[in-house]
């Protein structure tokens, strides 16, 4: 079976649209904070979380520089931080400095080896640097970790892409776009959906 360049494409846009939701659940991140942020932060009211807060703003802003920044702060006051440890590495992963991203994702899975997004953000990263068995196995760990993650089965899916197991990966892909349908997430579910129209659509 013969996948198009372009689906490949397809897969590598839509990982890094995902990274955010891997570092942190949307709803624990806190509105922007004021302007004069930096100002306020000269007192010790400010903690590691506001820092990680400020951060998620300015990675969703796509100051990816900004947020790491920020991530530094935070992980400064709370070296056990380890959402934060994940979510610099998603920073550097934006920014391609992929090995500075890899020492992030190993130092989250040293603080906590059970996290499966760690696992799972490490797999991106893998499969970026277009080492498939490596995040092949980093996302069957997620899976292990938390079967109920969706991006791991699209990071595995992704995986036996790379590897040109393609019946795999159409179970892995239609896993994950049954989770994001039953989780909510429809526009993911979605983008799930038409790379494994493509690959049907190949495979006739």
């Amino acid at each position: 079976m013969k996948i198009f360049n372009f689906l490949i494409l397809i897969t590598f846009s839509l990982v890094f649209q995902w990274k955010t939701e891997l570092a942190v659940d949307s709803q624990t991140i806190k509105p922007v904070l004021s302007r004069n942020f930096y100002q306020i932060s000269q007192s010790n009211s400010i903690t590691a979380e506001d820092f990680f807060n400020e951060g998620m703003t300015k990675f969703r802003l796509k100051d990816f520089k900004g947020a790491i920044k920020d991530f530094n702060e935070s992980i400064f006051l709370n070296p056990n931080f380890v959402i934060a440890y994940i979510s610099r590495g998603n920073a550097y992963a934006e920014l391609k400095e992929y090995e500075k991203a890899i020492t992030n994702y190993d130092e989250a899975i040293s603080l906590n080896p059970n996290l499966a997004r760690a696992y799972a953000s490490r797999g991106t990263v893998y499969f970026e640097l277009k080492e498939y068995e490596k995040a092949l196995a980093d996302n069957n760990q997620a899976i292990s970790i938390n079967p109920n993650l969706a991006i791991a089965y699209v990071g595995r899916g992704f995986a036996y892409l790379g590897l040109r197991e393609y019946r795999k990966a159409i179970i892995d892909l239609d896993k994950a776009t049954t989770l994001f349908r039953e989780q909510g997430n429809i526009v993911q579910a979605r983008q799930v959906l038409q790379i494994l129209e493509e690959i049907l659509k190949q495979a006739q």
